[in-house]
Formats: C-alpha cells, structure tokens, sequence
C-alpha cells in the first residue's frame, strides 16, 4: 500500500484455491485470472 494508511493481509495456499484475507474498505470486486 502506498499511502500512510496502514493494512495487513493473510495468505493462505489450500490446493489450488488461494485465499487472501484482511481487513481494508471495499472499493473494487472482481475476478483475476493468472
């Protein structure tokens, strides 16, 4: 993050599935594919 907010994220690999969580304010949804 690039502003002087401050923010925390859990990475969790199960498999194949890729879970992220933590806590920030919703702003943008939707799906990425790599």
């Amino acid at each position: 993050q690039l502003s002087k907010r401050v923010g925390h994220l859990d990475c969790v690999v199960n498999e194949d599935i890729v879970e992220i969580t933590g806590q920030a304010k919703l702003y943008l949804r939707g799906t990425l594919q790599v």
